[in-house]
C-alpha cells in the first residue's frame, strides 16, 4: 500500500506541474490554435504514461518522494561486510578453521545502522495512506465503471443506425473530395436531434433522421465540414484518452481544466475549418444558433463522441470567437509537427529506460546491491514457515527459494518472481555457495535433507555435511530455527552439528516463555526493530510470550548468547539465540518454534524487521569483497 500511495503521489505532483506550466503557456496565448492543442494533447500523453515512466524511474533508484517509515530494509542499509569483523568475542577454539583476524568488541561484530523508527505517530500515518488509497482505488473503480457504461452507450447507438440516403451521401462526398479529407461512413438515427461523429476503427458521422426539415443544405454542408474535422483530427481516439486520464487522475481538480480547453480547443479548430471551407462565420453562428435552439436535449456525454451542441460547452465563447478577427483560416498542420510530440515521449521513455537496464547492470556487478538469495528449508508448512517467507517473497532485497521435504512432487515449491522453483535440493556436487547467500533450516531431521538431496549412500550424505561446511566456511550464512517435531538435538548429533554454536541443548517443551535480550544482544542488528531506542525497547517488552522453546544448555567456545528467556515459575534464564563465526561465514540457532506470534499484538513489524534484519547479519558476509 505505502509503494502504491508513493508511486500516486509522484503522478500527482508531477501531472500538477504538467498542467500548472501547460495552463501558464495558454493563459498568455504563446502559439497558434493548433500549437496550443498540441500543448495539451502532449500534457495529456505525458500525464498518462507517468504511471509507466514512473515504475521505470522507481526500478532505476530515481525516488522523488518518501514517506516517513516508508523505507523497506534492504541491502542497502547494511555496513561493508569488509570493514566487519567475524571473529568470535570469546577467544577459543573451534571446530573449524579459525579466523585470523583475533578478538573483536560487540560494536565492531554488530556494526549496524538500525532502520528509521516507525513510533505510534508514523502508524496511524500509515493507516491514513492505507485508506487513501483505497479511496483512490474506489474513485478509479467507479470512474471505469461509468466509463465501460458509456462504451455500452455508445455501441447501442451505432447499432440502431441506419445507412443514410443517397443525397447526405452524396453531399459528404462533395464535402470529403473538395476538402480532401477521407471519406468517412454516414448514417441516421432517430435517437438523436444534432449531428455528431465517432468510431475508434471505424470513423463514422450519425444525423438525424428528420435532417432534411431540421436543416438547409448550407446548413448541412456546413455540420459535415464540422465533423468530418473532428475525424481528421483523430478527436474521438482524443476522448478515449481523456476518459481514461479522468480515471486515473479523478482525484486532481486541474484534470477539469485539461478536458475544458482540450474540448475548447477542438471545436474551434473544427469551426476554423468551417470558416475555412464553408460558410463565412456570421451564417455559420447563425447556423449554430439555430440548431441550438431546435435541439431538444443536448448530445450525449459519451465516450469518443462529438457533437456540435456538447453539454457544458459554451456556445457563446464558440460564436464570439467565430465573430472575431480572430478566425482565420486554419493553415494545415506539417507532417513533422504531427509526430513531434509522440516522438519525443519516445524519447523520454528510451532514456529512463536505458537508466534502468544501466541501473540494472550496475546492481548485477555490484554484489553489494544485489538482493539476498535465501534458500529455506523446511519439513512441512507451518506457521513459521507461513508467516517467514511471506514477508521475504514481496520484498525485492531477497531472492527466496523455498522447498518443503513433505510436499508432493506435483507441488510447485514457492519462490520469489523471477526464481525458478525447485524440484529438488542441490546434489553434494553442486557448489552451495552459487545456489544462495544464506540457508535457512527449520524443522527438519538430515536424513530428510540428504534424501531430498539424492543423497542415500553414506559416503554421499558425508558428502552433505561437507558442503555445508564448505558453504559457510566461505562466507556463506546458516541459520537454524528450531520446531516442535524435530528440533536442534536432530541436527546436532549429524554433521551439521559441528556448524551449530550448540554444545548441549536440552529437550524441546511447550512453556510460557519471556524473550529477552542480553547486553551484548542489543548490539545484534535484530534487536533493532526500531530506531528510536525507548520504542524498541517497548516494543519487545510488549511482545507475546513464548509457547515452545528448545533451551540451549551450553555454547560452543567462541560461540555468543544473544538471547535468553525466563520460564513460568523458573528464576535462571534460558539460552535462546546464540551465534558463533564460522570460517569466513556466520551461524547461528534460534531455539523459538512460535515467534509468529510476535505478530498478534504488535502486527507485522517486530516480526518482519527482526527477521530481515538478522538474515542481512547472518548472510552478509557472503556479499563481502575477494
Amino acid at each position: 500500500m505505502t509503494h502504491l500511495a508513493l508511486l500516486l503521489l509522484q503522478w500527482t505532483i508531477l501531472s500538477v506541474m504538467i498542467l500548472s506550466l501547460a495552463w501558464l503557456i495558454d493563459f498568455r496565448k504563446i502559439g497558434s490554435t493548433f500549437a496550443r492543442r498540441g500543448l495539451w494533447t502532449g500534457s495529456l500523453l505525458l500525464i498518462l504514461l507517468l504511471p509507466g515512466l514512473g515504475w521505470i524511474g522507481s526500478s532505476a533508484g530515481i525516488e522523488w518522494i518518501t514517506f516517513p517509515g516508508g523505507d523497506v530494509i534492504g541491502s542497502s542499509n547494511l555496513p561493508d561486510p569488509t570493514t566487519l569483523s567475524s571473529a568470535p568475542l570469546v577467544e577459543g577454539k573451534q571446530d573449524l578453521e579459525p579466523t585470523k583476524q583475533g578478538t573483536a568488541s560487540p560494536e565492531e561484530v554488530f556494526a549496524f545502522q538500525p532502520p528509521k523508527s516507525i513510533t505510534s505517530e508514523e502508524s496511524r500515518s500509515s493507516r491514513l495512506i492505507d485508506c487513501l488509497v483505497l479511496i483512490w482505488s474506489a474513485g478509479c473503480l467507479f470512474s471505469m465503471g461509468k466509463l465501460l457504461l458509456g462504451f455500452a452507450q455508445v455501441r447501442r447507438l451505432f447499432i440502431r443506425t441506419r445507412p443514410a440516403c443517397q443525397e447526405l451521401r452524396s453531399l459528404l462526398g462533395e464535402v470529403c473530395d473538395e476538402i480532401g479529407f477521407r471519406r468517412p461512413k454516414i448514417f441516421v438515427s432517430s435517437e438523436i436531434n444534432v449531428p455528431l461523429s465517432g468510431g475508434t476503427f471505424i470513423p463514422r458521422i450519425v444525423f438525424p433522421t428528420n435532417w432534411k426539415s431540421m436543416f438547409t443544405r448550407e446548413e448541412c454542408r456546413d455540420f459535415l465540414i464540422h465533423e468530418c474535422a473532428h475525424l481528421e483530427n483523430r478527436d474521438p481516439i482524443l476522448g478515449h484518452l481523456q476518459r481514461l486520464a479522468q480515471c486515473l487522475y479523478w482525484h486532481n481538480p486541474l484534470m477539469l481544466v485539461l478536458h475544458r480547453r482540450l474540448d475548447a480547443l477542438t471545436e474551434e479548430m473544427a469551426d476554423r475549418s468551417v470558416v475555412q471551407f464553408g460558410s463565412p462565420p456570421v451564417n455559420y453562428a447563425r447556423s449554430m444558433v439555430s440548431l441550438a435552439a431546435a435541439a431538444t436535449e443536448p448530445t450525449p456525454s459519451l465516450p469518443g463522441i462529438r457533437g456540435m451542441i456538447r453539454p457544458r460547452s459554451s456556445l457563446e465563447n464558440r460564436i464570439r470567437f467565430l465573430l472575431s478577427e480572430q478566425a482565420l483560416p486554419l493553415r494545415p498542420c506539417p507532417r513533422s509537427t504531427r509526430v513531434l510530440i509522440p516522438v519525443s515521449i519516445f524519447l523520454i521513455a528510451l532514456f529512463l529506460l536505458g537508466c534502468r537496464l544501466g541501473e540494472a547492470s550496475k546492481t548485477n556487478d555490484d554484489p553489494q546491491k544485489a538482493p539476498l538469495r535465501v534458500l529455506y528449508i523446511e519439513s512441512s508448512p507451518r506457521w513459521h514457515y507461513r508467516y517467514f517467507k511471506n514477508a521475504l517473497l514481496t520484498d525485492s532485497d531477497f531472492r527466496v527459494r523455498c522447498f518443503l521435504l513433505s510436499a508432493d512432487r506435483k507441488f510447485e515449491q514457492e519462490h520469489s518472481r523471477g526464481e525458478a522453483a525447485l524440484e529438488a535440493l542441490p546434489s553434494p556436487e553442486v557448489s552451495l555457495r552459487d545456489e544462495a547467500d544464506i540457508i535457512v533450516l527449520g524443522d527438519i531431521t538430515f536424513e530428510g535433507l540428504c534424501q531430498a538431496a539424492g543423497a542415500s549412500r553414506k559416503d554421499e550424505k558425508m558428502m552433505i555435511g561437507a558442503q555445508f561446511k564448505t558453504f559457510v566456511s566461505d562466507g556463506g550464512g546458516l541459520l537454524f530455527v528450531a520446531g516442535e517435531k524435530n528440533g536442534a538435538k536432530a541436527l546436532l548429533l549429524s554433521p551439521l552439528g559441528e556448524l551449530m554454536p550448540i554444545q548441549k541443548v536440552a529437550p524441546g517443551r511447550h512453556s510460557s516463555c519471556t524473550f529477552s535480550w542480553t547486553q551484548v544482544g542489543k548490539d545484534f542488528p535484530g534487536y533493532s526493530v526500531s530506531g528510536n531506542s525507548e520504542e524498541n525497547e517497548r516494543l519487545w517488552e510488549s511482545l507475546p510470550k513464548t509457547t515452545w522453546v528448545e533451551p540451549i544448555e551450553s555454547v560452543k567456545p567462541g560461540a555468543v548468547v544473544l538471547a535468553t528467556g525466563v520460564e513460568d515459575g523458573q528464576s535462571e534464564p534460558v539460552t535462546l539465540l546464540a551465534n558463533q563465526a564460522v570460517g569466513r561465514g556466520r551461524t547461528l540457532s534460534f531455539q523459538v518454534a512460535d515467534s509468529w506470534r510476535w505478530r498478534l499484538e504488535s502486527g507485522d513489524q517486530p516480526f518482519d524487521r527482526f527477521w530481515k534484519q538478522t538474515l542481512f547479519w547472518v548472510g552478509n558476509s557472503s556479499h563481502a569483497k575477494e
